[in-house]
């Protein structure tokens, strides 16, 4: 900082500062805090794009399921309508009793339905995915099921398994993380501020005067001819001081700022393990459901 002292006798030129040499580590503790703050909002960014990406799966295999829904039921209707066609000459013929027909005929009516019901089912679920995809119009849309394969490693790895590498990669689970350790950083922050705060002062102090003089040999030189710019370079003072504060009274502030910093890191802690166990229940119900599914699927395909 500079400043300038002026009057109609003279003024000075002062130039000081202050460098904070120990300020209990809290600027350290605040630039780490802004970085684990930084990082939890991009792994919340993260998350929302797999929120997304999971929802686009789930109606995409939504999709798959009525596509399939919708074949079965056109091949049921086809036997229906082949049955219905031979009860009717049979019915004709005398063969089987008019109680026996309407039953068929009945059968072949709710098969006309079902396919109908399939149909919509299928074409909810197709706008339910558009829309998703935020599409303009669901005109021309199509979902290519060619080739598509079950692998035969699908529960081949454990449970765990599943759930360590879930851990590390899930974004909710990487962002409780990281807010855990900024609320340890701001409760470093909080202890910081009730520590004693080290400073070094430091100056430069020139007056000058229209009554500055000085001796050259036996002649005194007055001013002007001693200008101001002269008299400032003459009378340079300088000066260094440390300062302590160390904080005694503050009327309860410190330690109300370091509960509520604790209070905070236990709460962030309590979010990390409400987090884990969530991702635990997610996980079991998904492995166990696919493996169910996946055991069903094998067995469907052996008996054909």
């Amino acid at each position: 900082t500079a400043t300038f002292e002026t009057n109609p006798q003279g003024g000075s030129v002062t130039i000081g500062g202050t460098l904070d040499l120990f300020l209990g580590l809290n600027r350290v503790n605040f630039i780490a805090q802004s970085k684990f703050d930084m990082l939890a909002s991009l792994e919340g960014v993260e998350e929302l794009k797999r929120n997304v990406s999971i929802n686009i799966a789930a109606l995409y295999l939504q999709v798959l399921l009525a596509n399939e829904n919708y074949y079965l039921a056109i091949k049921r209707l086809e036997v229906s309508t082949k049955q219905f066609e031979s009860s009717k000459q049979q019915y004709e013929l005398g063969r089987i009793s008019n109680t026996d027909f309407l039953q068929i005929k009945a059968q072949s009516i709710d098969e006309k339905a079902q396919l109908i019901n399939a149909l919509n089912t299928r074409d909810r679920a197709t706008l339910e995915l558009a829309q998703m995809l935020e599409l303009q119009t669901i005109e021309g849309f199509e979902i290519v099921t060619d080739n598509i394969t079950i692998p035969n490693d699908t529960v081949k790895l454990g449970f765990n398994q599943y759930y360590e590498e879930a851990l590390a990669l899930t974004p909710s689970i990487k962002r409780a993380g990281y807010n855990k350790r900024s609320a340890d950083k701001r409760y470093s922050i909080a202890l910081g501020a009730a520590l004693p705060r080290l400073s070094l002062d430091y100056g430069v102090f020139s007056p000058y005067s229209d009554q500055g003089a000085k001796v050259a040999g036996t002649d005194t030189i007055r001013y002007p001819t001693y200008s101001y710019r002269d008299q400032v370079n003459d009378n340079v003072q300088k000066s260094i001081s440390f300062r302590l504060a160390i904080p005694i009274y503050g009327r309860m502030q410190n330690q109300i700022r370091i509960s509520k910093a604790k209070i905070a890191k236990l709460d962030a802690q309590f979010a990390i393990e409400e987090s884990e166990q969530s991702l635990i229940k997610n996980i079991q119900q998904a492995y166990y459901a696919a493996k169910g599914w996946y055991y069903r699927y094998q067995s469907m395909v052996e008996s054909e």
